[in-house]
């Protein structure tokens, strides 16, 4: 291999390694936006507007208040102000151990759960049996 050839070489290696590096940083960049945008639907839906996503999935998000906290999966507790995913599990896991919720306040034995969350979700939630 002559000077002209290694050096063609040398460039188009350096050419992908560049620009294997933009296409990372690109989809790292997606990611966060969509992240963004997720947050910004759950916080939306939090206020109990009906939106339609668009440019992520297809479906829809609906006001799902009042939710019913005995028979809720994980993702329907999520909608709740404050709920994420391990304090829907903690929910969960509660409700399996003792049996249904009688009244909103047997959250508060769910560790992460306070009299401040509770407030905050109280008017968002039903027991029913």
């Amino acid at each position: 291999m002559n000077n002209k050839e290694k050096l063609v070489l040398y460039f188009l290696i350096i050419s992908l390694i560049i620009g294997s590096g933009i296409s990372l940083n690109k989809r790292q960049q997606e990611r966060q936006k969509l992240g963004d945008i997720e947050f910004e639907i759950k916080q939306i839906a939090d206020t109990g507007i009906t939106i339609k996503k668009r440019g992520i999935r297809t479906g829809m998000i609906r006001n799902r208040f009042p939710v019913d906290i005995n028979h809720a999966t994980s993702k329907e507790l999520e909608v709740l102000p404050g709920i994420g995913p391990v304090l829907a599990q903690r929910i969960i896991e509660e409700r399996s151990r003792v049996g249904k919720f009688s009244s909103p306040e047997d959250l508060l034995k769910v560790s992460g759960i306070g009299q401040k969350k509770l407030a905050k979700i109280r008017d968002k939630i039903k027991i029913e049996n």
